[in-house]
């Protein structure tokens, strides 16, 4: 099967090229799929979605929310996934491995700002906050490529 190769390294480079897109228009995205929303979820009341998101001081209102952090981080987070098994199709171990600490990762920083945040300890709270959010300004794949520090230093001495 000769052209399956190609079949791979296409969408491999497509994987690619939407993780590098979204990385690098987030914001942009999110603006876009809020405005997408065809049902203005703000009219329908949810209590307890409304008081979980404003139990973190957050002046977004409950569509923002879904299309952050629901619609556009599931859709990143899983474009990572499906790159990491493409890349290490052949090596499952260590496939499992790197998708293990990648889940775990994002676990711990999304339990660590939600127990934080229910126990009112803000500035662990803000912590876990601050760095899921570093984490996935940058699509992880050129973290794990140039080791994340260099990365992290130019993007601090611009946004200062």
């Amino acid at each position: 099967m000769p052209n399956s190769k190609i079949y791979y390294r296409i969408i491999t480079t497509v994987i690619i090229v939407l993780i590098l897109f979204l990385g690098a228009f987030r914001e942009k995205i999110i603006i876009i799929l809020n405005n997408l929303l065809l049902t203005n979820v703000d009219d329908y009341e949810v209590p307890w979605l409304s008081n979980f998101i404003n139990s973190y001081g957050s002046t977004k209102t409950v569509r923002q929310w879904i299309s952050h952090y629901i619609i556009f981080y599931s859709l990143y987070l899983s474009c990572h996934f499906i790159l990491i098994n493409m890349v290490f199709r052949n090596h499952t171990r260590v496939r499992l491995w790197v998708n293990f600490g990648l889940g775990a990762l994002l676990s711990v920083l999304i339990l660590g700002k939600i127990i934080f945040g229910v126990l009112n300890v803000t500035i662990l709270e803000e912590y876990f906050s601050f760095a899921f959010h570093k984490l996935i300004a940058l699509p992880f794949l050129l973290l794990a490529i140039e080791g994340g520090m260099s990365f992290y230093k130019i993007i601090d001495d611009r946004t200062i």
